[in-house]
């Protein structure tokens, strides 16, 4: 056998070299074939030689993807320490100690499961998990909520360009911006409401209960029919009935569809006809429901015509009455499932403040 042939010979014949993840591969089926297009054995030896190769061949093939499975198994497997685990050839299992180097030639595998965050990136890189945005765009043109004359009034969104690119500012762009807390898409916190006034201003929120999970109750065809739709507690529990109780620690969220009308303040203020919550729904997700807040499409958590409940406004009474809060001006839940989302709420930490414009997004499961 001519030393061409002897050396693939020894490589293919060396599966302990086969290692992935920091060596190389000593031999692939097509460097093998390159090699033994080289040899050029005598006339005598030709049929023996030719049988040795397709031997040879097969070997470093099934060698081969016995390293593709092994990538495969590296990149999704670990001990749950992430310690390297020493297999040796009987099958039983110990843990190395801290000082041990890894053993290749008793067999010693390093297993490597991806970690909880990188298994998420993952998933978002390849759109398993999708980001939904829930966000009303922030602009002049954002409706925003309109009292009775004799109260303070919020500020509609404004900016007021204090450089761009000019003299005021060279190689810069930016702007003020003045706008109250609760236009647009906003987080409401406790302290917002009279009998939540002892409770959490926006900057006090846990961070913790900023990422949570949602389930949405899509009632848009009867607000379509009905602008004055009202939820009640039997609407949730025939949801429920099909779908299971809701998210502790979660959002419920709240489709009418009203944020069709979203970038047109006269339709969407509706003449202070639209949809939101009983009183008695609004008390039982309050003070029974698991829930930590309710979300909605509309200017506020509370129905138009809720200035004339008993009591007015109960969303706000009731829930930031609860140390729960509100999310309002959601768009997008038409691309959510009934259950399974996760809510990202991102409000600005105003100390002292009632409430904020946020960013509001939600992860799905595709």
């Amino acid at each position: 056998m001519s030393g061409r042939l002897r050396a693939v010979g020894k490589l293919a014949l060396r599966p302990a070299q086969l290692i992935v993840g920091g060596l190389p591969r000593a031999l692939t089926a097509e460097t093998a074939a390159a090699a033994l297009r080289n040899i050029r054995p005598r006339a005598a030896l030709a049929r023996t030689l030719r049988k040795v190769a397709l031997e040879l061949l097969r070997e470093v093939r099934r060698l081969d993807r016995r390293i593709t499975e092994a990538t495969a198994t590296l990149s999704a497997a670990v001990t749950d320490s992430g310690t390297p685990v020493h297999e040796p050839r009987g099958g039983q299992r110990r843990r190395h100690a801290p000082s041990e180097g890894p053993s290749w030639s008793s067999g010693a595998v390093y297993r490597r499961r991806m970690t909880v965050l990188q298994e998420f990136v993952a998933a978002l890189s390849s759109g398993r998990i999708q980001v939904v945005d829930l966000t009303a765009p922030l602009s002049d043109q954002t409706p925003i909520l309109g009292l009775p004359e004799q109260f303070g009034q919020t500020w509609p969104f404004r900016l007021s360009e204090i450089s761009r690119y000019d003299d005021r500012g060279p190689a810069w762009y930016w702007n003020n911006f003045s706008t109250g807390e609760h236009t647009g898409t906003h987080f409401d916190a406790p302290v917002h409401w009279v009998t939540g006034q002892r409770g959490a201003d926006v900057s006090q929120v846990p961070v913790s209960q900023l990422i949570a999970p949602a389930v949405v109750i899509d009632h848009a065809a009867d607000a379509a029919d009905d602008p004055d739709f009202l939820l009640e507690v039997e609407h949730i529990k025939a949801w429920e009935a099909e779908h299971g109780a809701l998210p502790t620690g979660g959002w419920l969220l709240y489709r009418t569809g009203w944020d069709a009308y979203g970038d047109d303040p006269e339709r969407y203020a509706n003449a202070g006809r639209t949809p939101g919550i009983s009183v008695e729904c609004a008390r039982w997700l309050a003070e029974e429901s698991p829930i930590q807040g309710v979300g909605v499409e509309t200017v506020g958590t509370d129905a138009g015509a809720a200035h004339s409940f008993d009591p007015p406004f109960p969303c706000h009474s009731f829930l930031l009455g609860q140390e729960k809060y509100g999310l309002t001006q959601l768009r997008n839940l038409a691309q959510l499932p009934a259950t399974g989302a996760v809510v990202i709420a991102g409000p600005l930490p105003i100390v002292s403040g009632s409430g904020s414009p946020c960013r509001v997004l939600a992860l799905v499961d595709r």
